[in-house]
Formats: structure tokens, sequence, C-alpha cells
């Protein structure tokens, strides 16, 4: 029995040591948050936009803040404004991405408000396209 406990505490000792198990917490996220892409994708491709475009903004936003909180921000009840703008504090977004993703707020504005009128579907494939390039970055 011994044997057995001692096995598996040397097994997650060197899980943590080679930081596997924060990398299976960061694939598990980015695969519930690909769901949503996914099936953003199938909507805009059904010429269902303003779908799509609630779909493509829930990932994002729950990617953002995922991020956020796997790099030890203090994000709890902040809007994705307030996110982004805490991710670009540290550092962790730059240049074209934090110039990306404060168009994208609106955009998800736009989508939670049923903004439907002032909403393009250009504008939400490009979310869905950013969106899917940011978990494959930053979550898996």
């Amino acid at each position: 029995m011994q044997g057995v406990m001692l096995g598996q505490l040397n097994t997650l000792k060197h899980d943590i040591e080679n930081d596997l198990i924060f990398n299976l917490e960061k694939q598990t996220i980015g695969s519930v948050v690909a769901d949503f892409l996914s099936l953003a994708k199938v909507s805009i491709e059904e010429k269902n936009k303003d779908v799509a475009a609630v779909l493509a903004s829930a990932a994002i936003e729950d990617a953002l803040k995922r991020y956020a909180l796997l790099n030890g921000l203090e994000i709890s009840e902040k809007k994705m404004d307030e996110v982004v703008n805490a991710i670009k504090s540290v550092g962790l977004l730059k240049g074209p991405q934090a110039s990306l993703l404060s168009a994208y707020v609106k955009t998800r504005n736009k989508a939670f408000h049923a903004e439907w009128d002032n909403l393009e579907t250009p504008e939400v494939k490009s979310l869905i396209s950013f969106t899917e390039e940011f978990i494959l970055k930053n979550l898996s």
C-alpha cells in the first residue's frame, strides 16, 4: 500500500514540477471555448450572423477571462474592456492583437445588446478567426 501511495505522490510531484497540471487546465479551457467557436462557425456558414456573433463574443470574453486568471490577474466581476485593459497592462497583449481586441469589445457589446443592424458578417467572421488564433496561442 505504501509503495502505491509513494508512486502516486512521485507522479504528482513530477507533473507539478513539469507544469503538466497547468497545461491540462489550459487545454481543457481551450477545448470548452472551442466548442462555442465551432457552433459560431456553423452559424455563420448557415447565414445566422447574429447567433454566430453571440457565440463568438461569449467565446472571446470567456477565453480572455480564463487567460487573465491563468496569469494571476484579479478580474472577478470585470467587464470585457476592463479584462482587456488588465491583460494589456501587464504586457500579455501587445500591438495589433491589443488593438483588435478593443474593436471586438464593441462587437461583443453589439451582439449582447441585440444591435443586429449594427453587426456585419465580415466583423463576426474576423472575431471568430481571432478567437481561434487566441485560443491556439494562449489556451492550448
